[in-house]
This record gives structure tokens, sequence and C-alpha cells, in this order.
């Protein structure tokens, strides 16, 4: 035995066990968290989550004021860009997870769909009992679709690392 394994206790192997299973943990972490993160967003009344709409709208069109662009964007886009964007990271953190505890791709692919479309479901369902809100199919089409492209894109970077 090396002094280094007597000294610490740690194998090189034991070592890399460890760091894979702090980076585990992490992920889960991060990964409830940001759905935690989304449903606290669903349960602000409408008027509150109205009020952030239009300050990011305000802020979205006084910055293109700013750089002379002349468009403007509406608190229809913001919203809907903001759904896309959340779902977005969350199917990234989803994808991430179970790809750190399971290799097997065929089981992986199927349980990635899972989660990203069981969240925004449950999502959806939520706002259905906060006051002035409710519940969309097409938030669900729309938050599945940022999942996905957060899944896909975490694969095809992860492939093109790989080779």
């Amino acid at each position: 035995m090396s002094a280094a394994v007597r000294k610490t206790g740690v194998t090189r192997h034991g070592k890399k066990r460890k760091d894979e299973s702090m980076k585990r943990k992490g992920l889960v972490i991060a990964t409830v968290g940001f759905v935690l993160f989304i449903f606290h967003n669903s349960m602000f009344p409408a008027s509150q989550s109205g009020e952030q709409s239009r300050f990011v709208t305000d802020l979205a069109n006084n910055a293109l004021s700013k750089m002379r662009i002349p468009a403007a964007v509406s608190e229809h886009m913001i919203r809907k860009t903001a759904h896309f964007a959340e779902y977005f990271v969350s199917g990234t953190l989803m994808t991430a997870t179970l790809r750190a505890y399971r290799s097997a791709k065929r089981e992986l692919l199927f349980a990635d769909l899972f989660f990203l479309l069981l969240v925004p479901v449950c999502d959806e369902f939520i706002q259905r009992f906060v006051p002035g809100r409710g519940s969309s199919v097409s938030d669900v089409l729309l938050d599945f679709c940022g999942g996905v492209t957060g899944m896909l894109i975490l694969l095809f970077a992860r492939r093109q690392a790989k080779s």
C-alpha cells in the first residue's frame, strides 16, 4: 500500500467514485431546486406575474430603443420566451442528472421525455388553482419543446466532446 493511501485512506479509484457521487448530488440539488423555482413562479397571482412581465418588457423595449433598433417586444413574447428558457435550463439539468446515474440510452430517452413532459403538466396544474391564472395545453407544448431543445443540445455537445 502506498504512503498516500495509508495517509488518506482513499485510493485514486475511491476518490473518483467520491467525486462522481458529489457531482450526482449537486446535479440532483440543482435540478430539484430549478423545478421548485418553476413551480414557485407559477404560484404568483396573475397580477403579480403580469407586473414581472411588464417590467421585463419595458427593460427590453428600452434597450432596443437605446440601440436605435426600430422594434418592440410584447409582453406575450416575453412570457413565451421565459417559458421556453426556463424549460430549456430544466431540460438540460434533467438530462445531465439522469445521465449521471444511468448509461442505458433507450431507458434514458424515455425517462428524459417523461420528466420533460411531467414537469410542465404539473406546472400548468398548479396554475389552475392560482387567482387569475389558468392552465394551457399550448404552454405545456412550449415548455416541453424548451426542455427537449435543452436535452438535445446537451446530448449533441457531449457527443461532440467525445469525438
